[in-house]
């Protein structure tokens, strides 16, 4: 409005989204409407030719989802099979990493070093 209380009619057009905003607005609403169903429809289209996409390329591999143990997993359970009995009603296992440790090499004098220099930085404090 303007000072002297006459109405103003604008009228506001974005050449780039093709929006207009005033008197015509209804007009707007119809355009933002169908540039919507648009969108959807070439979205749509989008995800079936990505799809079709995804099928012709990748339609004889098939994923493999069957996962694999270790081969610590497969020494763990061949030790387990092989000293499974039932005494008394339950069965009985051997525990898989007690009968053969891993190989630990010595670290004796690295140790010793270490203490070493800890307690003589702790003395400096």
């Amino acid at each position: 409005m303007l000072d002297n209380g006459d109405a103003v009619k604008v009228h506001v057009a974005d050449a780039g989204s093709g929006l207009e905003l005033g008197p015509n607005s209804s007009e707007n609403k119809n355009q933002l409407q169908t540039n919507e169903t648009e969108r959807q429809a070439r979205n749509e289209e989008l995800n079936q030719q990505l799809e079709s996409l995804w099928k012709t390329d990748f339609e004889s591999s098939e994923v493999e989802t069957r996962v694999y143990a270790s081969l610590e997993d497969e020494r763990a359970l061949e030790i387990m099979e092989r000293t499974l009995k039932m005494v008394d009603g339950h069965f009985q296992a051997a525990l898989p990493w007690r009968h053969d440790p891993p190989f630990l090499p010595n670290n004796r004098i690295v140790a010793e070093r270490r203490g070493f220099l800890l307690k003589k930085r702790l003395l400096k404090r």
